[in-house]
């Protein structure tokens, strides 16, 4: 039977299961086990996500089916590269195959925009005050070139509607491009919407959308609400979110400089890179056959 008879139905249960097959087969080669005198003959060491992740994928024949192009041309769906959100946690870069760089023509201001905050100083307690947001999104890594790593902060961040609204743009594609910068909004939009940013209508799977958000538990966890903030933004949006030290359960609480928690912060860490992997492959292949329908 050819290619171009098979439903797109068949096809998503068959690429399914060999996601499947596939991360089987990653985990036992690129094992996040050390050797260790309990585990001598563990696999190496390898990071799960190789650089060119998205450039393998739009080049499997099964999303290619139902077009005379070849698999080295672009697939409607697939996009030009794996774009993720981490948040406090910059360790993931290690869990790409090829070294990430930050970007120093990509910046990302603060005090964009003026939010309101509560001022403790003594006499002032529960006062309000103006004072400039801080930004989000941190910092841009380009891993080779397939790969972007958009770097963001919950810590110390002033003023919880800003940053709120920052979230929910950047997860729903409503900027120009997935490296834009925030912006000032207008007074009508402030005065209507409530809305401090400026932003456009929200564009699905576009290439300013990210495919993933990682975020670190631990620090989530200081910042109330914070963790229950980004998995609703996360689900709201449909994508994927992967939390380490995750809070939700009874092993989260690690320190990174105990040398013998550090095995185990490895773990996690690769664990989480497998989980984006097998995530956004997925989706993504879901996602590419049903617009061929």
């Amino acid at each position: 039977m050819s290619m171009s008879k098979l439903s797109p139905s068949f096809l998503i249960a068959t690429a399914t299961a060999a996601t499947a097959t596939v991360a089987t087969a990653t985990v036992a080669y690129c094992s996040s086990t050390r050797p260790s005198p309990s585990a001598p003959h563990a696999g190496p060491h390898c990071p799960p996500i190789e650089s060119n992740f998205m450039e393998k994928l739009r080049k499997k024949s099964y999303l290619h089916y139902a077009s005379s192009s070849s698999p080295s041309t672009s697939v409607q769906g697939v996009p030009s590269k794996l774009r993720v959100i981490t948040v406090d946690l910059p360790e993931f870069t290690r869990t790409i195959s090829e070294k990430c760089t930050v970007d120093p023509s990509v910046i990302f201001p603060d005090g964009v925009v003026k939010t309101s905050v509560k001022r403790s100083e003594k006499g002032a307690k529960g006062a309000k005050g103006a004072k400039g947001a801080k930004a989000w999104a941190k910092s841009l890594k380009n891993c080779g070139n397939f790969i972007e790593i958009l770097e963001t902060s919950i810590e110390n961040m002033e003023g919880e509607e800003a940053y709120k609204e920052e979230i929910s743009i950047r997860l729903n594609g409503s900027l120009p491009k997935f490296t834009s910068s925030m912006s000032q909004g207008s007074r009508l939009n402030k005065w209507i919407f409530g809305t401090v940013y400026s932003y456009r209508k929200p564009v699905q799977d576009g290439e300013n959308v990210p495919q993933a958000v990682v975020a670190d538990g631990n620090v989530l966890e200081k910042k109330e609400g914070s963790l229950l903030l980004l998995s609703s933004a996360c689900k709201s949006a449909g994508i994927p979110l992967i939390v380490i030290n995750d809070p939700r359960t009874k092993w989260h609480n690690r320190d990174r400089n105990n040398a013998e928690e550090e095995e185990t912060f490895e773990e996690e860490l690769f664990n989480a890179g497998r989980k984006c992997r097998e995530r956004v492959k997925g989706d993504v292949v879901k996602r590419a056959l049903r617009i061929k329908e």
